[in-house]
């Protein structure tokens, strides 16, 4: 695996393949028989479920969130439709701990 970045405490399920450029961080678990491609990263204290492909350049376990101006010109922090996506995910395949 040239290139990948493995935290510690990182688990990788049997007939996974993790392919170069990709970063583990800490506390990450991988099932069986996935395919990481290419610089994909996995934030610490992520869970990939078995069967997995996460393509090439994906980033999982960031805090997805967007920013925006308001009419009184703040800008603050919102919640994308993402999030929710993964967050309806996390009882299946994919979940964050």
């Amino acid at each position: 695996m040239p290139n990948v970045y493995i935290g510690s405490n990182v688990s990788v399920g049997e007939n996974t393949i993790v392919m170069a450029g990709a970063f583990l961080g800490d506390n990450v678990t991988i099932g069986k028989n996935c395919i990481i491609h290419p610089n994909v990263v996995i934030y610490n204290d992520c869970v990939i479920g078995n069967e997995c492909h996460l393509l090439a350049n994906c980033v999982i376990g960031s805090d997805g969130f967007g920013y925006a101006h308001t009419k009184t010109g703040e800008h603050v922090k919102f919640i994308t439709m993402a999030t929710l996506f993964w967050a309806i995910l996390s009882r299946s395949a994919l979940a964050r701990r």
